[in-house]
């Protein structure tokens, strides 16, 4: 939250920083990158937003520079678990699913590209400085 402070304050790399080292602590944080990039592109050039996105890349490098130089395939497989499998005793908003279709992965590709399609239409619809 002290990233979302930063970015309000206009301070970019400050909260590009932040947001990547609340990324290193803590996963879910990493479900802001979509709308943190829609920002970077409304306020900043494509180029710029390149480096405030290198930025948050360097400071993941730097926080995994010890485990990459030790154990690189380990570090980079395991780390960022995204083919894991979320367990359905621990959702909250699907538990009106069935267990088989929580766990379908046809289920899984069709949330995001919902999900994808949705931010892209907003994207181009409400939130881009031109309208199309």
């Amino acid at each position: 939250y002290t990233a979302v402070y930063a970015f309000l304050s206009n301070k970019w790399f400050l909260g590009c920083v932040l947001y990547s080292l609340g990324v290193s602590v803590k996963m879910n944080v990493l479900l802001f990158a979509p709308g943190l990039l829609i920002l970077l592109l409304q306020f900043h050039s494509l180029y710029r937003t390149i480096g405030y996105l290198s930025v948050c890349a360097t400071v993941q490098l730097i926080l995994g520079l010890p485990f990459l130089l030790t154990y690189p395939v380990n570090y980079v497989s395991r780390a960022f678990q995204f083919n894991r499998q979320f367990l359905f005793e621990w959702t909250v908003n699907w538990k009106f699913l069935p267990e088989e279709i929580f766990h379908n992965r046809i289920f899984h590709v069709a949330l995001i590209t919902i999900l994808i399609i949705f931010i892209s239409t907003l994207f181009l619809l409400k939130w881009r400085k031109t309208p199309v």
